[in-house]
Parts: C-alpha cells; structure tokens; sequence
C-alpha cells in the first residue's frame, strides 16, 4: 500500500526502549507499528472518554441543567474551541504540525530520516509556538476584558430580562475571564501533539485529555469539600477553575513529555524573520484547517445562539453531546490518528494507489463502527441517559428531555466520523480550501435550518441538533465527491473501478447487518423490564452500599451492566452478520476494522 521504510529512533537517550517502545510504535512505517499505535491511541481514548464521562456525570449531579451549567455551556464556547477543538488531539494545530513535519521529511535511510525528523520537527515546534503565542495572547486579553460583547455575539437571549437571565450573564462573565488563559494553553497543547505525533510518540498526546478530565473532577471536589454550600456564583467561578486547572495540565504535561524526547521547547522564544519559512510552510495547512474548524465548530456556536432564547436548551444539548460525542471522539481518534502520519507520507510521495486505498479503508473502518452505535442509542437512548446522569439534581424530567436529543445526535455518529476521515485526507493532499468552502456553504445552510426547525419541532433544542446532523451528512458526502474525482484522475480508471466495486459488496453487507441488527435491538428493548428484574431479584444488597457524591448504588450498577450489555450485544450481532455476508462471498471482511 505504502511505500515502507526502515525508521531508525533517535532519542536524547539513544535507541527507543521501555515507554519508547510503546510510545513511538512506527511513525508511519509498517502494518504492526500502526496496529501497536491505534492500540496506544484507543486505550488512551477510552480512558479519555471515561473521565470524561465521570466530569460530566459529577457536574450534572451537582448542578443538573439549571443556570450553573447553562451559563458554562455559553462561557466555554470560546476557550473550550482553543483547548479541545483548535488545539486538541487530531485539531487543527496538531495536523498541521504532523504534516508539515512530515513533508520535511524527505531523507534516505542513510541518512538517519528520524534523526532529522526530530531536528527538522524541533525547529517547526519552537518556532510555530514562538509566532503563535502572539496572537492567542491578544484573543486570551480580548476573552478577559471584553466578556461581555463576547457573550453577546454568541448568546444574545442570554441577557433576557428577569432574575434568571441576570443570574446567567453575571455567572458566565466571570467564567468566560476564568477561562481565558485557555486560548493561550490550547494553541501551545495542540502545536506540542504534532511535534510528539511526527517524531512517533502517541502515548503522552493521546493520555493528555484524561489527566485534564482527572484534574477537573479533582478540582471541584476539593473546592467544593472547602467551601460546602455556595451559590450559584462562586459555583460557576468554581466550575470555570476546575477547567482552566485542566488546560493548564495538560500543557504541562506535554512540555516535560517534548523536553525528554528532544522533540523541542514550547517556552523557548524563537521570534526569527529567517524562520518565516517555516511558519509560512506549516501555515499553508494551518489556516485552511482552523478556517474549516471554525466553519464546523460554528454550526455549534449557531446552535448555542439560537438556544439562547430557550432557558435550558443549551444543558440539554450539552448532556446529550457528551454522550455521543465520547464514542465519536474515541473511534475517530482510534482510526484517523494512527493512520494520519502514513497518509501524510503516501500524498508526499505521490502514491495515490495506496492513498486511495487507505481512505477507503478508514471510511468503511468509520461506517462499520458508526452504525451499529447509531441504531444501539436510537433503542436505549432513554436507559443510556438515565443510567449516566439521573441522580440528585438531574431528575426524571430532564432525562426526559435529554432522551430525543440524544436519538437525533446518534444518527449522525457515521457521519461525523466520515467528515473528519475525508477532512484529514484533503490537509493531506494539501487542499484545505476545499473543507474551507464546504463548510461556509455548510455553516448558511445550518444557520438557515436552525431558524426553521427550532421552531417548528416539537423540541427546540431536537430542531437545532437535528440541523447540525442533517448538515453534517450533506458536507460530508459533498467532501468525499471532491475527494473521489480529486482521486480518480491520479489512480486512473481502473483503479476507481477497483474501489467502487468494493464500496458496492461492503454497502450491500451493511445494509443487510444493520437490518437484523435493528431488530435484534428491538427485540432486547422489549425484553429490557424483564431482564432488568431478573437481574435485580439475583442480587441482595444494602443500600448502604452507596457513593453519595455520584449517587451510584449497587442496584444503578446493575442497571448500567445491563445497559452495557445491551449495546455490546448489539455490535456483536452486528460484525456477525457481517461475517456471515463474507463467508457467503458478499464482502470484503478486510476492509472492516482490522485497518
């Protein structure tokens, strides 16, 4: 597929062992070095995700979906798209900087090409963050003096008159000046995941996000157990903290993680003209992915201002996002970052054929991992929510509301990882500006289906998610039809013959797996009450047995087991049809996730 190279690793200690071995699994070399990788990145992203939900599950339970949360979901908008968006694993920042990277590496065997790479990759880190730091100060001093026309660009219902609108605005001010130094984190966190990504380290890019979720849930707990019962103000002050204290982490973290492998320095300033080169190269990639980013993170932000009219509805998209995003972000991480160096090397090299071949694989890899999720929370989205988040502030009512947001978010999770396999793919071939425009056209189209739907659907927060995932699916098949024609006149008729012929057996056996696997899931929600006694009346215990800070009992571990059950039984009965197609001559198993 790939033309494939010897990598000698080059470190400040010598040649990789120990964490090296684990950490650096084959930049972009062989099949086991991306296997090893994508291992590291997926084990890693579970754990990511699992904090995650742990944060989330804890703020819930001690806010809920009233003024504290609500207030935090319009505050963190700007900082939160810097620290996880701009500057996050596989954002912006961290493409750039692993494709640049890797376009500069153009050395022989004999010459050392990791060596270089780590000397070539150094250079590119301390300057881009030298130039870097100046305008995200300036953003990070506009956020911390200027808070309120900020929050009035992205919410303006929020300033409503009465005591709850009030209540918010004065909670989300304070934090969005809490939280401002996080433009400044986020950039130099997302700069540093490309440097260690491009010299072969996933393992400290990849664990970073799960230390800032530990931070966070840390943090609050320590200043809640401090200061007892608090208003709703210093909660939101509290809250902002406990997020600025994560950013600030996972900085940290990656900076020691860069100074040990010689990757470079994130706070040596290196204001050169002569690395203008540099800087210009790595932006050439840079501005077109944080143009689209902010295309795509902007369809958000429209849903936000929208939402500012309905007290409420920012929560309960924010709870229903955690919920699906988590998985999304886990399987896009698992099957985009590891492959990424070995795409960014096939465009530099000019091999098209295995180009082609790896971005078909990701994509089937994203559908068949996409789909069985989708219909799994279409089923139990209500046991999946109340299992999450019901307990002391979260009630009944807003699972209730939660519920369909989430059934509308899940269908779109194939979607979305598509978009950002297709997206990557042109950063790769040095095409931004095609993802550039698709999501101007993309962003008026959701601004336009927000106005409508928010107020003609029975839920105004159902409506605004309901045209972020109707727009995501019409981006991401206009992307992969640039991307095919872009393809096709490199690989040549018979090549594209080749793929379109796999697509067609690999969608036929998708169809006829997600078919069977929609009624198994039917069956097993019907049989849901039943199995859910059953279980229970197996078990005795105490209702001593009971963590009060998270509301988490024996009887709600039950409950969750039988939920998790439910989705693995799902994607087990999934895969199988898959398989059976296969052994029936109908597929291509090889094109399923083992790529």
């Amino acid at each position: 597929m790939a033309t494939t190279r010897k990598v000698v690793r080059a470190t400040p200690g010598g040649v990789g062992s120990g964490e090296d071995a684990i950490d650096g699994a084959a930049p972009g070399g062989d099949d086991k070095g991306i296997v090893a990788a994508t291992r590291v990145v997926a084990l890693c992203t579970v754990a990511s995700k699992v904090t995650g939900l742990v944060r989330e599950v804890l703020l819930t339970s001690l806010f809920g979906i009233g003024p504290v949360m609500d207030a935090f979901a319009y505050a963190c908008v700007v900082p939160a798209y810097f620290q996880m968006v701009a500057g996050g694993f596989n954002g912006p920042f961290h493409t750039a900087v692993l494709v640049a990277a890797r376009r500069r590496r153009k050395v022989s065997v004999e010459e050392a090409p990791t060596l270089k790479t780590l000397v070539s990759t150094k250079h590119l880190v301390e300057s881009l963050s030298s130039w870097a730091v100046l305008p995200a100060s300036l953003i990070a001093c506009a956020l911390f003096f200027f808070p309120g026309p900020v929050l009035g660009l992205f919410a303006p219902g929020l300033a409503s008159p009465g005591p709850d609108g009030l209540l918010e605005l004065s909670i989300a001010t304070q934090q969005l000046r809490i939280m401002a130094p996080c433009v400044l984190t986020g950039v130099l966190t997302g700069i540093a995941f490309g440097g260690l990504n491009a010299a072969g380290h996933f393992l400290s890019p990849s664990i970073s996000q799960a230390l800032a979720n530990a931070m966070m849930v840390c943090g609050i707990i320590a200043m809640r157990g401090l200061s007892g019962g608090l208003s709703a103000l210093s909660s939101g002050r509290q809250l902002a903290t406990a997020f600025l204290m994560g950013s600030v982490v996972q900085l940290l973290l990656q900076s020691i993680v860069m100074q040990k492998k010689g990757v470079g320095a994130l706070f040596r300033p290196r204001l050169r003209l002569s690395d203008l080169g540099v800087v210009a190269h790595a932006a050439r990639i840079l501005l077109p992915a944080i143009l689209s980013s902010t295309m795509l993170q902007l369809s958000t932000y429209t849903d936000l201002w929208f939402a500012s009219s309905w007290q409420g509805s920012a929560a309960v998209m924010a709870c229903a996002a955690m919920i699906t995003t988590a998985p999304i972000g886990l399987l896009g991480s698992a099957i985009i970052v590891p492959r990424m160096p070995r795409l960014a090397q096939q465009a530099a090299d000019s091999d098209w054929q295995g180009f082609r071949m790896a971005c078909d694989s990701m994509l089937r890899t994203s559908i068949s991992v996409g789909l069985p999720l989708t219909i799994s929370f279409c089923f139990f989205a209500k046991q999946i929510v109340s299992s999450v988040y019901e307990r002391s502030a979260f009630t009944s009512d807003s699972t209730a509301q939660v519920v369909p947001v989430v059934v509308v978010y899940a269908l779109g999770i194939a979607w979305f990882i598509c978009r950002d396999v297709v997206v990557r793919a042109f950063y790769a071939l040095d095409r931004g500006k095609i993802p550039v425009i698709t999501s101007v056209a993309a962003l008026v189209l959701n601004a336009v289906l927000d106005a409508y739907l928010s107020r003609t659907m029975a839920s105004p927060a159902v409506g605004l998610v309901f045209s972020t995932v109707l727009v995501s699916c019409l981006s991401t098949v206009a992307l992969y039809w640039a991307l095919h024609k872009i393809l096709r006149d490199k690989v040549g008729p018979a090549g594209s013959a080749l793929g379109g012929l796999k697509w067609r057996k690999f969608l036929l056996n998708t169809l006829c797996a997600s078919g069977i696997t929609m009624c198994h899931s039917k069956w097993l929600l019907h049989k849901f009450p039943t199995l859910q006694s059953l279980l229970k009346s197996s078990f005795h215990f105490s209702s001593a047995w009971r963590l009060e800070t998270l509301g988490l009992s024996v009887g709600w571990l039950l409950d969750a087991s039988l939920v998790g059950a439910s989705l693995v039984s799902a994607w087990a009965v999934y895969y199988l049809c898959l398989a059976a197609c296969d052994k029936m001559g109908s597929g291509t198993p090889k094109d399923l996730p083992s790529h």
